[in-house]
């Protein structure tokens, strides 16, 4: 008489289906593994039954031809054992695991305020981070390490093998609206956005955003000055960058709407004081930090991007325009000395290991700059056959008027502005709604 289940759907304590006799179940046919219905192949009247831990070899069988399914080395060291390479098994050589942290924070710590270094690296050290945050933070990392991979996939594909197993760990709690998920869903999305899948991206976004309703963190405003508090807050401005990059490219409607209130972050030196117990939030206390915070400042160009977008996109009047422009200079007039690119600042965030979120800043104002003088510029017609340069001299003038970094970059490269200028009448010639 037939067992209930296979061995396989028993252990797991899985409902096992078959649909004709003497073929696999629906479980181990789509994993491609042994199933112990399939009638045994003749053999020996002196052999004895396989063993169990034999059976679960079989289970864990090759991986397929277009992804690995584990991690190997292409020489053996004594400093690192990947065992069968496997996620758990890497999770379990601590100082590889503390290194891919590290790469985390070296590479994405100018687009991700929802982790501080410093709290999260005694989180792990006590074990009291959650695996799927783990999981979903090394499958961006790992790309970046100089471990002796043996795999045959480019290293912008290295981070499969983690990322699915994240994936896997989140659906075990994908309606179950928490922070880790929150956190989770926002790495994923990362990923995708990274190494290609942005829709994906849009939709583990959407995923966080609800859960992030659902758990009425903008309702509360957390105002209370606690590092809890601002490691919510620091959440909440992280997803809205994330919003505010992913959602206008693609063309979709944003997560966050202009009446959703979006809180402040502390500055640098004030998230500092909190953590360390010294803050002080009367008395003029807010005074007593000057260093202004980069990573607010990042989220304010992000708006002012999306005014420049939506401008675009909608098109709008000039007076409309105008009114972006205006503020977007007073921005750029008004901002604190710590902000501006001099030296002084660079040697400063090259000490503090955070040049890369004070560029990634730069990066984004000056991107927000071109857009809007480039409106300013006369149309260069695909089919015209004058020189796509006629607007050389009205540009030069602009820049003349303008001292910033971005300005002087063409002083500097004299062939980038005809290239520009170039690909910009080059891509005229494609309808708006099938563009990009």
């Amino acid at each position: 008489m037939r067992r209930i289940a296979c061995n396989l759907c028993r252990s797991s304590k899985l409902k096992c289906r078959v649909k004709e006799p003497d073929l696999s179940c629906e479980r181990c046919l789509n994993r491609n593994v042994h199933c112990s219905y399939l009638p045994q192949a003749s053999r020996p009247a002196r052999s004895l039954p396989s063993p169990q831990p034999s059976q679960r070899s079989h289970n864990l069988s090759a991986p397929s031809a277009q992804s690995p399914v584990a991690y190997h080395l292409n020489q053996d060291t004594h400093d690192l054992d990947f065992g069968r390479g496997r996620p758990e098994d890497i999770l379990r050589e601590g100082e590889f695991t503390h290194s891919l942290i590290l790469l985390y924070f070296s590479n994405f710590s100018d687009v991700h305020f929802m982790f501080d270094e410093e709290l999260f690296l005694k989180d792990y050290a006590v074990g009291q981070t959650p695996k799927l945050i783990l999981y979903s933070m090394m499958a961006l990392s790992i790309r970046f390490s100089l471990a002796p991979f043996g795999e045959e996939l480019p290293p912008s594909h290295r981070g499969e093998v983690l990322f699915e197993h994240a994936r896997k760990l989140l659906q075990q709690e994908f309606d179950w609206p928490s922070i880790t998920a929150i956190q989770a869903y926002i790495l994923l999305s990362t990923y995708k956005i990274t190494f290609g899948g942005s829709r994906q991206s849009y939709v583990y976004l959407g995923f966080a955003t609800n859960m992030l309703r659902a758990l009425r963190l903008l309702d509360n405003q957390l105002e209370e000055n606690s590092v809890t508090s601002e490691m919510y807050r620091r959440l909440v401005c992280t997803m809205v960058l994330m919003d505010r990059l992913v959602s206008f490219p693609l063309r979709l409607p944003p997560q966050f709407s202009p009446q959703d209130k979006i809180p402040t972050m502390l500055g640098d030196d004030a998230f500092w004081a909190l953590k360390k117990g010294t803050y002080a939030s009367t008395d003029g206390g807010l005074n007593r930090y000057n260093s202004a915070n980069v990573s607010q400042e990042t989220l304010k160009l992000s708006g002012m991007l999306v005014e420049v977008c939506q401008v675009y996109f909608n098109g709008d009047s000039n007076t409309t325009f105008e009114e972006v422009r205006t503020r977007f200079n007073i921005y750029a007039s008004s901002r604190d000395p710590s902000l501006l690119y001099t030296t002084a600042n660079l040697e400063h965030h090259k000490e503090h290991d955070t040049l890369r979120k004070f560029a990634y800043m730069h990066l984004l104002h000056h991107h927000v700059g071109q857009l809007i003088h480039f409106h300013a510029l006369k149309y260069t017609w695909w089919r015209d056959s004058c020189s796509t340069l006629q607007n050389l001299e009205a540009f030069r003038k602009i820049c003349s008027q303008n001292t910033s970094s971005w300005a002087k970059l063409f002083d500097q490269n004299p062939r980038l502005l005809g290239q520009m200028l170039y690909l910009g009448s080059y891509y005229e010639k494609f309808e708006s709604q099938t563009a990009g």
